[in-house]
């Protein structure tokens, strides 16, 4: 952590549940709770113990009224921290580290935006349906190789290599 003041904020639509930090931390608020029976006890608050995504990001579960959310913590520290003056749909890590999650590292970026710093920075590999991709997995296959094998070549099923040949595999963007 940062050597600068750690600031807590109301998560927005959790306000007196969870809180989040400039520093990348969320935390559940003190209170007093009513049980089903109608018990009434003191909940204490804590930091909360932070998973990761597919992805690689953190995040935490949330609950509110019974119901178990999953939260990607970069986003929360940005949605309450980091200004986003013209509506940018994603949060992106400036230093390339998704486990960076202070304020001062994050930034709203558009999907191009996104999509052209982690290429830029080395963060992102291609799409194995891009269209290079798309030529080299035909030329390959063309050579006699099998659907197992070239799906070796790139790290992913046989299965996979299948779909991008038939036009139903990832969702495609352009770079």
């Amino acid at each position: 952590m940062d050597n600068i003041t750690e600031i807590w904020k109301d998560i927005p639509g959790y306000e007196g549940l969870y809180q989040v930090s400039n520093q990348g931390r969320v935390k559940s608020v003190a209170r007093v709770i009513k049980s089903k029976t109608g018990q009434t006890y003191w909940y204490s608050g804590k930091i909360l113990t932070s998973g990761k995504t597919n992805k690689g990001y953190l995040k935490v579960d949330l609950k509110i009224n019974g119901k178990t959310n999953s939260k990607n913590i970069h986003r929360l520290v940005a949605m309450v921290f980091v200004a986003n003056k013209n509506n940018k749909p994603q949060v992106n890590h400036i230093d390339g580290d998704k486990l960076n999650n202070n304020s001062s590292n994050l930034e709203w970026v558009t999907n191009l935006e996104n999509r052209r710093h982690a290429l830029k920075n080395n963060l992102q590999y291609t799409k194995i349906d891009s269209p290079d991709c798309l030529i080299a997995i035909k030329v390959l296959k063309d050579r006699g190789l099998t659907l197992e094998e070239i799906g070796a070549i790139f790290g992913v099923t046989k299965t996979t290599i299948s779909r991008v040949l038939k036009g139903k595999s990832l969702k495609r963007f352009d770079y």
